[in-house]
């Protein structure tokens, strides 16, 4: 931190082995994050006390600190009752270095000791906004680093000097140019920072797509979660205004910030919860969604074409894939107009979402406890819910955490977590094992291998850079519910799809589980490919889906209805959020209209899916899988529609109904030995029995 002790060594040294102890807190209680980097300085001011030549690697430094002056122009500005502050990387969330303007001549400044040679990312606010709103926005332009949140960077600090700047500029000489850009209030693009109107002003008239308003009297958090309003504005006939009453919601909520690197953009998500005002959980049906109470509201921010997440889910929907219900609509908080979300359905357990059983406090033995589980694989990271490590490393070596999801860790019985890990562990060790393979002693009686098949194409068709390792959702039924780890819900695809330029995600040739990503993954999909059978099934499945709702028509029509869903909100989205033709972390295509974005993502798709075409593994074997149909095909890997009802035995005329007919056909064939039509049970003879048998259901219907 940029905080130093200079420390007496006549006080602080003693002869032999001494220790050196920092201690590191967060700057405040709304802080999630902690980064501390020490560092230990030795000098000494008098040659005569260096005993001779120093070591090659000893440089005394001239300071032990310096001064860093910054002087912030906020002329254009209108300052935040909050004030002024410096933050970002070392200097943590707005609030902990306040600059000041005493003489009011709006040159806000500050004045740091910072440690000899000290790096680190900043930028300014005007406010002290735990939610990074009021963070300046320097996107673009020369001073600001588009892989760290665009913030500006202070190199080596040497020795003492001044930054002279402008709020939302990158001058150098502490001037503030003239702004252009929207200067009426009244406009969602309003600019606080611009000087001079040029005609950019876009307003809501009306929106196709649901209103939802939310109002604070704080600012929203990253945990703990506030109180709000909400007002949800969806009218039958599919224009909606502001100054419509809310005909859907109009109550309490809870809300929080979500997401994790996400986090630093303007743009952001949140979670949120509806409640009674008695703060209890209500659960209401929103926007045509079954009624619940634990919601989402996704910002898109890097993906410009705001539908990566829609195409993926849209397509897990189309193959019976339960995928978190989901609609467009148009976000205002405290008046701010903020941009298109995806309302969201929550993961969680519920009849019309996760449809497994609940597990109560009480079912810790028998068939009642073995299903109700929900689990990922994520990074670990202040939502954490508990869980285990895996007995199996990532492929890369690290330790590979399971989490519990839901119930929470801490929510369930010590019996509870103590089956679900070790019901896992005996997957993993049967997937790992020398029989893996085998249907009976491997994985097979484990899972639902056409889960786990679909969850890798969802990761290879996105080629998305968090594939695998994040994000990772699967669940576990009870045993009379058949049992199995399921893989799903799909989750958080925003940087799939070509979005990103990290571990070769962009290219659409080449397996994303190839990619130097690859490390930390864990070892299940790897290892399953290794059996020829589930390779067949993934052949099978891929052709299947192709030959229908993933053809290339259907995509490419499920991007024109998307793309028609969002033509006008999405240029009041990308008025706000002015992003369109710059680079925003991980781009790689830069499309400077919202057209060029959409077409970039047609085209990606396009090519991915050829890709894919030709390159999937297996050799697909089509019967019917039905071991109580007829024709029962034991080789065969996926079902092709094939199989046959072996009808009614008694039928032996076959004519769908058992009569006096089929009863002289038996009575003509008594006494035939094994193969004729009237041994009905099958013991190889015509006798008695089989008359019986066929009188017992006389008249009947077959």
């Amino acid at each position: 931190t940029p905080d130093y002790v200079i420390l007496d060594p006549s006080s602080a040294l003693v002869d032999g082995l001494n220790t050196l102890a920092i201690e590191v807190h967060n700057v405040g209680p709304g802080s999630s994050d902690l980064t501390a980097r020490p560092f230990l300085f030795l000098g000494t001011s008098e040659e005569a006390q260096t005993f001779g030549t120093p070591p090659g690697w000893f440089s005394p430094a001239f300071s032990d600190t310096h001064f860093v002056t910054f002087n912030l122009n906020m002329s254009n500005e209108n300052v935040s009752p909050e004030g002024v502050y410096l933050a970002g990387g070392p200097f943590g969330t707005p609030g902990a270095y306040p600059l000041t303007d005493p003489d009011g001549d709006d040159i806000w400044n500050v004045v740091l000791d910072l440690p000899h040679g000290f790096s680190g990312h900043y930028t300014f606010t005007n406010g002290a906004c735990q939610d990074w709103s009021c963070k300046e926005y320097i996107g673009g332009q020369d001073c600001a680093d588009p892989d760290h949140w665009n913030d500006r960077y202070l190199d080596n600090v040497t020795s003492s000097f001044t930054v002279s700047t402008c709020f939302s500029q990158c001058s150098t000489d502490g001037t503030c140019a003239a702004v252009s850009g929207c200067t009426d209030p009244a406009a969602i693009n309003h600019f606080d920072a611009a000087t001079e109107d040029d005609g950019s002003c876009v307003y809501m008239n009306e929106s196709t797509l649901p209103l939802v308003q939310i109002t604070t009297d704080t600012p929203i958090l990253d945990d703990p979660r506030i109180v709000a309003n909400m007002k949800v504005t969806n009218l039958p006939g599919g224009l909606n205004t502001l100054a419509d009453e809310p005909n859907e919601y109009n109550g309490q909520i809870t809300i929080e910030i979500r997401g994790s690197s996400s986090q630093f953009f303007p743009k952001q998500s949140y979670a949120l919860e509806t409640q009674d005002s008695t703060g209890a959980n209500n659960n209401v049906s929103l926007m045509g969604m079954p009624a619940e109470n634990d919601w989402i509201l996704h910002g898109p921010y890097s993906d410009k074409s705001l539908m990566r997440n829609a195409v993926i889910y849209e397509m897990g929907t189309a193959i019976g894939q339960y995928t978190t219900r989901r609609r467009y609509c148009e976000l205002y908080i405290n008046g701010d107009y903020r941009g298109v979300y995806m309302f969201m359905e929550n993961i969680k357990r519920d009849d019309n979402r996760v449809d497994i059983a609940t597990l109560l406090p009480t079912d810790t033995a028998g068939n009642e406890v073995t299903g109700g589980y929900i689990m990922k694989v994520d990074r670990i990271q202040g939502d954490y819910e508990g869980g285990w490590n895996s007995p199996y490393p990532k492929l890369g070596g690290e330790v590979q955490p399971i989490q519990m999801h839901k119930p929470e860790a801490d929510d369930l019985h010590p019996l509870q977590l103590a089956y679900i890990e070790d019901h896992f562990t005996a997957f993993e060790h049967a997937l790992a094992g020398p029989n893996f393979a085998d249907p009976v002693l491997g994985y097979a009686p484990y899972i639902d291998a056409e889960s786990f098949v679909e969850m890798y194409f969802a990761n290879e068709i996105t080629k998305n850079v968090d594939a695998y390792r994040l994000s990772q959702y699967f669940y576990k039924e009870k045993d009379s519910d058949g049992g199995k780890i399921v893989m799903g819900p799909w989750w958080d695809f925003n940087l799939g799809f070509g979005n990103s330029d990290g571990c070769d995600s962009y290219n659409t040739n080449g397996f994303e589980s190839n990619t130097g990503c690859r490390v930390l993954h864990p070892f299940w999909f790897e290892r399953l490919r290794e059996d020829p059978n589930y390779r067949g099934l993934t052949r099978c499945m891929w052709d299947a889906y192709r030959a229908d709702v993933w053809s290339d028509e259907a995509i490419d029509a499920l991007i024109d209805s998307l793309a028609t869903v969002l033509a006008v909100p999405s240029v009041r989205d990308h008025a706000r959020w002015p992003r369109l033709g710059q680079y925003v972390w991980p781009n790689v295509f830069i499309g400077q209209t919202y057209d060029e974005e959409v077409q970039f993502l047609r085209d990606w798709i396009d090519d991915r899916m050829a890709w894919l075409d030709a390159n999937i593994e297996g050799d697909c074997v089509l019967g019917c899988t039905d071991p109580e149909a007829c024709n029962y095909d034991s080789d065969a890997l996926y079902d092709d529609g094939s199989c046959e009802d072996c009808g009614c035995p008694q039928d032996i005329d076959n004519d769908g109904v058992v009569t006096v007919s089929d009863i002289l056909a038996a009575l003509s064939e008594f006494g035939c030995t094994s193969g004729c039509t009237a041994d009905v049970d099958g013991d190889g003879q015509v006798t008695v029995s089989d008359f019986l048998d066929i009188l017992s259901v006389y008249g009947n219907f077959c």
